[in-house]
C-alpha cells in the first residue's frame, strides 16, 4: 500500500475521519468498530466536471496548521492523482457507518416557545449498544 498526503489551502471538514492507527492493517474484520472515511476526487476543466469520480482511497490521517491543512491518504498506489483545481471530496465507509448515532450518552431537550397548547405526538429513539 503507498500513502499520499494532500495540501489543502483551506480548513478540513470537521467531519472528516482519519482511520484508527490499530485498525489501519484490517480493513475487512467484521469487528473493526472505528469509523474512516473515503476520499474521492474529479477533475475539473474550465470550471467543469471532466471524467468519473475517482475513489482515491481511506484516509488516514488528518492535520491542520495554521495555514495549512494535510490529508494522507491510503491507496493502492495505482490511482490515478489529483492535481491542482481538481474537487476533492470524501465520503463515508458504508461497510462501516451503517446504523444510527452510536455513543454512550444521549440528551434531548424539547422545547415549546409557543403561548399555545401543543400536543406531542410521539417520540421515538433508536438505542443500540456499541461498545462494552
Amino acid at each position: 500500500m503507498a500513502e499520499i498526503t494532500i495540501t489543502l489551502p483551506n480548513p478540513v471538514n470537521t467531519s472528516l475521519q482519519a482511520k484508527a492507527s490499530a485498525i489501519a492493517t484490517n480493513t475487512d474484520s467484521q469487528t473493526d468498530k472505528g469509523a474512516w472515511d473515503i476520499i474521492y476526487f474529479v477533475k475539473i476543466e474550465d470550471g467543469k466536471q471532466v471524467g468519473d469520480i475517482v475513489q482515491l482511497g481511506e484516509c488516514i490521517a488528518v492535520a491542520t496548521g495554521t495555514t495549512t491543512y494535510t490529508i494522507t491518504v491510503q491507496t493502492t498506489g495505482t490511482e490515478l492523482l489529483p492535481t491542482a483545481n481538481d474537487f476533492i471530496f470524501f465520503g463515508k465507509d458504508n461497510k462501516i457507518s451503517t446504523s444510527s448515532l452510536s455513543g454512550y450518552f444521549a440528551e434531548v431537550e424539547m422545547t415549546n416557545d409557543s403561548t399555545a397548547s401543543a400536543e406531542l405526538f410521539s417520540v421515538s429513539a433508536e438505542v443500540v449498544k456499541s461498545s462494552k
